[in-house]
């Protein structure tokens, strides 16, 4: 359902008639509704110092994990402490303009209102995503969902449940193939002092269904175990790898599962670590049908890093130890690697003499280096970077955003690179500065990209003694801003200006001016009046085209604009109040709209009238009103919202028989 002012202005008729509380309080209910569940308010901004802000009324959310969504948008779920009910684990997604596309509170996972922890969220089929949790009633069992960009659960309400109660559950991963099957690896544990540890593994169809009734067991001994992950195969199976503790050392093993479920290499699984070093930690990725990659860090004199090839069949194709990943003095730490269709892409913090500096480097279907010898330095300064991510930024390169204290901040910032072909830096050689509030300490960092060889980095920020989510995308230029620069309006004489700036221009670019006449610009029907052509190679330009609007009112302008290839970008929406040569009487809305302070509201009289203005808090109640006479023409009152607590509110505008009713929203006042 659409809510318009002319939805209102029938209430207002009917408000006229003695039936102010019943049919009041129902638009009230319908406007909130609307206006806070599905109103969004995050979209791409272009100053790395502000960023933008994801989710609204959170308490203070941990657990962060984002995935893309295959369109150039991205899910992220988390977990909060918001409700009365203990923890809970939320999700939103945001689309290709970073705008949510529904509840920007973020929406609970499942309809249970059992406690929620400890989410793992996986990629799968285009505009879907996975997550997987602890549901803490009844001694934690582990469930599952899938979810979709409009906010539905596409498996039951309340999840898919993985395991029943009579054990403990401690780690699990999840993840997906190609065609939308569902791998789940988690470590079991019966209740009780001697009982084993088991890795096991389910298989569970895109509209939520077992493909068996019995669970695969993977492994089960006393020796202690962690960190399990599953990596499908793409060809109806995966690879699960974990650590376990034997011999007095934590090993990394691996075992294969075919698409009928059943264990590929009989009981024993393979060990891909030197039985002589501790494993501290590692990454895994499918490389090619059948093939698995994989990267661990280890501990001996030093930290170092190694990585290796399997097939299917349990072959290791770079030796029986792997091969290390860089001969650099210092600690290797923290593998984050990316496998492309022939080459492989690894990144890790090089800890050295009290500086913590990232290299990148490639490597060939056989383990060797295809860069400069020791890896390339993606950034070499004083101070600490670190936590860095990776992610494909077309066929022959790569977007690095890692956490970067440098000498200048007394707290963290998010810095970005892009690292071209031959392993040569392609944005600033200090970085972009990708998130950089000061002196706010910023965790959970996660890149994801935006379809058109940029990223998008989504992290946890604290403003303000204030924990949020934030967002920053940047353009395969390494910039911020969008096509789409410096939209404006103006009212000239009896038209309307409108003008933009083009940035990073392609040739044969096509831009629609489009305009709406509604009450606000979510609701808005759009129409196309004017196109606009490039044909500018490269490069920025100017634009300027002229509306005359032949109805008076509030109207919204945007321009779309439409690159080779398919990609759309959009601009702002701007708002006019247009009340030039009408006849009739008009009421616009009150701009600015929110506001902390004070607004104005505009209106044409066709002759000169008394006009009375009724102003409602939410609760129904009047709390303030106006009568005055106006002369014809233009004219505007103001507002103040004189220490009114942030909500939304309305005003009731009558001018003869005309009546109009329109609602505002105060927010809260931000000092200094």
């Amino acid at each position: 359902m659409l809510i318009n002012d002319n939805y209102f202005s029938e209430i207002a008729f009917i408000q006229n008639n003695g039936n102010i509380n019943f049919i009041f309080q129902l638009a009230f209910c319908l406007v909130l509704a609307f206006t806070f569940y599905s109103t969004t308010f995050a979209q791409w901004v272009s100053n790395p110092k502000t960023n933008s802000k994801l989710v609204v009324d959170t308490n203070d959310p941990i657990n962060i994990s984002s995935v893309k969504d295959f369109n150039g948008g991205a899910f992220i779920f988390w977990q909060d402490k918001k409700e009365k009910s203990g923890s809970q684990v939320y999700f939103i997604h945001v689309d290709a303009q970073g705008k949510v596309t529904f509840r920007a509170d973020g929406k609970n996972i499942s309809a249970s209102k059992s406690e929620k922890k400890l989410p793992v969220a996986a990629e799968s089929l285009p505009n879907t995503a996975l997550v997987a949790w602890k549901n803490m009633g009844k001694r934690g069992a582990l469930f599952a969902q899938r979810v979709s960009n409009n906010g539905s659960y596409l498996w039951k309400n309340e999840g898919l449940k993985l395991t029943d109660t009579s054990f403990s559950v401690s780690d699990y991963s999840v993840s997906s193939d190609k065609i939308g099957n569902v791998y789940v690896s988690y470590l079991a544990r019966n209740f009780g002092i001697n009982s084993n540890y088991c890795i096991e593994f389910r298989k569970i169809t895109s509209d939520g269904n077992f493909y068996s009734d019995s669970v695969t067991i993977i492994s089960s001994s006393t020796n202690r175990k962690s960190s399990t992950s599953v990596i499908p195969d793409n060809l109806g199976g995966a690879f699960i790898y974990w650590l376990e503790n034997a011999n007095n050392k934590t090993l990394l093993f691996l075992q294969h599962v075919n698409e009928k479920g059943n264990l590929d290499w009989g009981q024993k699984p393979i060990q891909i670590s030197d039985e002589s070093y501790n494993v501290i930690n590692y990454t895994a990725k499918v490389f090619t049908p059948s093939n698995s990659y994989v990267a661990w860090q280890f501990a001996k004199n030093n930290k170092d890093i190694f990585h290796q090839l399997v097939n299917s069949k349990g072959k290791l194709l770079w030796g029986d130890d792997g091969k290390p990943v860089t001969n650099q003095n210092g600690n290797q730490i923290n593998p984050n690697a990316f496998a492309g269709d022939s080459t492989i892409f690894i990144s890790w913090t090089n800890d050295f003499k009290k500086g913590q500096n990232i290299y990148v480097q490639k490597f060939n279907r056989q383990g060797n280096p295809l860069w400069k010898k020791g890896g390339v330095p993606v950034i070499n300064l004083k101070g600490a970077q670190f936590g860095q991510r990776i992610i494909p930024a077309n066929k022959s390169g790569i977007i690095l955003s890692w956490i970067d204290r440098r000498q200048d901040s007394s707290r963290a910032n998010i810095y970005s690179q892009k690292i071209g072909s031959s392993g040569e830096k392609i944005w600033d050689s200090l970085g972009v500065a990708t998130a950089t509030h000061y002196n706010s300490p910023k965790s959970y960092l996660s890149l994801l990209p935006d379809n058109n060889s940029g990223a998008i980095a989504i992290f946890k920020e604290s403003r303000d003694g204030k924990n949020n989510i934030y967002s920053q995308r940047v353009f395969d230029t390494g910039t911020f801003a969008s096509q789409i620069i410096g939209f404006d309006t103006q009212l000239i004489s009896d038209s309307v200006k409108i003008s933009w700036y083009s940035a990073n221009e392609q040739s044969e670019s096509v831009y629609n001016i489009e305009r709406a006449f509604q009450p606000d610009s979510e609701n808005a029907s759009w129409e196309i009046i004017n196109t606009v052509r490039s044909k500018n190679k490269t490069g920025s330009k100017y634009y300027e085209v002229f509306d005359h609007p032949g109805f008076a009112g509030t109207i919204y302008y945007k321009v779309v604009g439409n690159k080779p290839g398919g990609e759309t970008q959009t601009s702002d929406v701007k708002r006019v109040i247009y009340l030039k040569n009408d006849s009739k009487v008009t009421i616009a809305q009150n701009t600015p709209n929110p506001f902390s302070d004070s607004t104005s509201i505009s209106f044409f009289l066709p002759k000169k009238e008394k006009i009375k203005i009724e102003f409602y808090d939410g609760h129904l109640e009047k709390i303030d009103e106006m009568e005055k006479t106006f002369p014809a023409g233009e004219n505007s009152i103001p507002f103040s919202a004189n220490k009114l607590e942030p909500g939304i509110y309305f005003y009731r505008f009558k001018a003869g028989k005309f009546i109009d009713v329109k609602k505002m929203v105060v927010t809260k006042q931000i000092n200094g």
